[in-house]
């Protein structure tokens, strides 16, 4: 399911999207019912279960959301980046050494 099809369940309504698709991203920025929205970004910085990944990020919804910015000022904005850890409640060695490529990555995002 993407944003579109839960379109209306957003409308007049104090919810804040975890978007994590640049085509839900996309439909944010230019739909006029999401004016002065506020969304999170789900970011994969490593645990490949959900997020955008940093090569969309970079070439895609960053691009989207500087043109956004340009054109309409009133529409949604980023309040949030989050990712999500894959091993770190995990004390060995290698779930440190996972954990700390998936911050690297989050602060690169």
């Amino acid at each position: 399911m993407t944003v579109p099809q839960y379109r209306s369940l957003y409308k007049g309504k104090p919810l804040v999207p975890v978007l994590a698709k640049p085509a839900d991203v996309k439909c944010f920025l230019e739909d006029p019912i999401f004016k002065n929205s506020e969304i999170w970004i789900k970011v994969n910085t490593g645990m490949n279960r959900l997020g955008l990944t940093l090569d969309e990020l970079k070439n895609e919804v960053i691009p989207m959301l500087k043109a956004a910015k340009d054109s309409r000022p009133d529409g949604a904005r980023v309040q949030h980046l989050m990712q999500h850890f894959s091993v770190a409640d995990m004390l060995t060695e290698e779930a440190k050494k996972i954990t700390k490529q998936q911050l690297d990555n989050f602060e690169i995002a």
